[in-house]
């Protein structure tokens, strides 16, 4: 579920297959959170999973 200033990303194109994240923006649309629901990502894709949501919120990318 998604509430305000939230949207939904998926994409199949994981190691493990599908990989579905909840992304949350300001009112300026300034990235705020990035979750991830759902993943089986392991070796260097389960590193990225753990970095880089702080990285893209952080450059808001």
């Amino acid at each position: 579920m998604v509430g305000a200033n939230q949207y939904l990303g998926r994409s199949n194109a994981g190691v493990g297959n599908e990989v579905v994240v909840r992304i949350t923006v300001d009112d300026d649309k300034k990235l705020k959170d990035i979750e991830i629901l759902k993943q089986s990502e392991t070796g260097i894709g389960a590193q990225a999973i753990e970095s880089m949501p702080k990285e893209m919120i952080s450059k808001n990318t």
